[in-house]
């Protein structure tokens, strides 16, 4: 079993204060196992016995240049969570200004990072991020339906929705 990392560790006054918790070989998986039954396996084994389980570390991970992508060091109260994500975007690639300057007109392009080893996390990432998009719009266009039987006014406040 691998060390926790000292930031994960918590200030003695942020700390839950149980009776008692002793943890020894915390199940560490690794997700890009083949064949998949042997992954199945150890995940199978590790909600079985604890409930819960360690993630192998990804080596994609977002920098300033491009914040997509793998992250794990947020922190909450100075110290870090145990938690971890993968951002990514609807459109690819997204352009955002630069900087949050008014007057500057520069613009700069991200894009998402995929993990090589989980090609079907992409499809299935994108397939999401697909329905939540047409969920959106579907919402926005019930949203104007109600204005327009309540307010007709709302009409002439075109594309504001």
């Amino acid at each position: 079993m691998a060390e926790v990392d000292p930031e994960f560790i918590q200030a003695p006054e942020h700390r839950p204060r149980p009776e008692a918790i002793e943890a020894e070989n915390i199940p560490l998986v690794d997700l890009s196992l083949s064949p998949p039954e042997n992954l199945v396996a150890q995940i199978r084994n590790a909600c079985e016995n604890w409930g819960f389980f360690q993630r192998r570390k990804r080596k994609l991970s977002r920098d300033e240049v491009n914040p997509y992508g793998y992250y794990d060091t947020e922190r909450a109260k100075n110290v870090r969570d145990w938690k971890e994500v993968f951002d990514s975007t609807v459109q690819h690639p997204t352009v955002i200004p630069a900087s949050h300057e008014l007057d500057d007109m520069e613009l700069k392009e991200l894009v998402n990072q995929w993990p090589e080893d989980l090609p079907e996390l992409r499809l299935v990432v994108i397939v999401v991020l697909l329905i939540y998009s047409n969920l959106c719009i579907v919402i926005r266009i019930r949203i104007r339906i109600q204005l327009l039987m309540y307010m007709p006014e709302f009409d002439l406040i075109r594309d504001t929705l």
